[in-house]
């Protein structure tokens, strides 16, 4: 059965209130190690800078896409799945090896919280493999044919399905209940796009997704989901960092956002059976 999260809109707040927090995965510079994963502001600012965990630095590229859970983040790579804190301390590889399904690479990246059966699931995908959905402990849940190449993934709260960075730097649509392609994509709003790279929910309140171009120079865009327009950026990352290798996005909501979830969304859940 198709899922459906529900929820209650706040009217007028602005994207800039949010006051979240955008961290991008980048291979080291010249392409060597140490690779990291960088921090910026809402006005696309460089914060900070952490090491990778150790299993991701014999990577030739290190993590690629990334989400949030609310409490923590993930970034995946060829060889597994690591979990950071919300400050990006606490790097810990909690899967080893690739993902399953055929997939390989844990490449793009979504966390769904109504998935398997409310405890939380990752959808995962390689460019053109097959979508798939594992539990938290990484065990396939779901498998469906491809429909687009995917670098990024990301939850969409307001329906339960799925946002997908695809050729060219698309953004289309997935349905959750079979991986078909549904309508609400739009086009790359990125001057300077070579290729697609991460995607990550900006916030359940906004609507809005972050978005990787891997360009030249690399970029870190916000989108509008409702409209598919770039409201905020394009910030050039590279010139900040140094390194023409980011890859993928999480996106850490602000304090405002989480306190208002807590004050004023109503959910509801529709979960699917399985």
């Amino acid at each position: 059965m198709k899922k459906l999260l529900c929820v209650l809109a706040i009217a007028g707040m602005a994207p800039s209130a949010m006051g979240a927090v955008f961290w991008a995965s980048a291979r080291g510079v010249d392409a060597l190690p140490p690779h990291q994963i960088h921090s910026f502001d809402m006005n696309g600012v460089l914060m900070n800078s952490i090491d990778q965990v150790a299993g991701a630095q014999s990577s030739a590229w290190g993590y690629r896409d990334g989400a949030y859970d609310g409490n923590l983040m993930y970034f995946g790579w060829e060889n597994g799945l690591a979990s950071h804190n919300a400050d990006g301390s606490g790097g810990t590889q909690i899967f080893f090896g690739g993902a399953p399904g055929g997939v390989g690479t844990w490449r793009a990246l979504a966390f769904d919280p109504t998935g398997d059966g409310g405890n939380g699931s990752f959808w995962v995908a390689s460019f053109a493999s097959n979508l798939i959905e594992v539990d938290m402990s990484g065990s396939l849940l779901n498998s469906f044919a491809s429909v687009a190449s995917l670098y990024g993934l990301a939850f969409d709260d307001s329906d339960g399905n799925l946002f997908g960075h695809d050729t060219d730097g698309a953004v289309v649509k997935i349905s959750t209940a079979d991986g078909s392609l549904m309508a609400g994509g739009w086009s790359s709003g990125f001057p300077n796009l070579e290729a697609q790279g991460g995607l990550s929910g900006y916030s359940e309140l906004g609507g809005n997704l972050a978005a990787v171009s891997q360009g030249a120079p690399d970029e870190l865009g916000v989108y509008d989901s409702s409209s598919g327009i770039l409201v905020g950026g394009p910030w050039d990352m590279e010139g900040q960092t140094g390194t023409n290798g980011h890859l993928g996005i999480a996106v850490v909501p602000g304090p405002g956002a989480l306190a208002l979830l807590g004050l004023g969304a109503l959910v509801s859940r529709r979960r699917r059976r399985r």
